[in-house]
């Protein structure tokens, strides 16, 4: 997957990210602020597989990281995950 594939995709998932939890707030109250967020597809391991790695990067540079992870459920699209660095 190229490096331009990547940041599309992510950008089009961090948008639908953004759009949910302004449209639920109390999502992410208990999410410390200054976290990364991360975006997991449902459906494309390729992303995936990117994104893991630069979860691990995120946390060996000591930050705090919220995995994002799409689900089919459209009440609940995502999965907040919070690791602490």
């Amino acid at each position: 997957m190229s490096y331009k594939a990547i940041i599309t995709k992510n950008t089009f998932l961090t948008t639908k990210l953004l759009e949910y939890l302004a449209g639920n707030p109390t999502v992410s109250k208990d999410i410390p602020s200054g976290v990364s967020y991360v975006v997991f597809s449902v459906d494309d391991t390729k992303l995936n597989e990117y994104n893991s790695k630069l979860v691990e990067q995120l946390k060996e540079d000591g930050k705090k990281v919220v995995e994002a992870i799409e689900t089919k459920n459209q009440k609940n699209p995502w999965k907040l995950n919070y690791i602490s660095a």
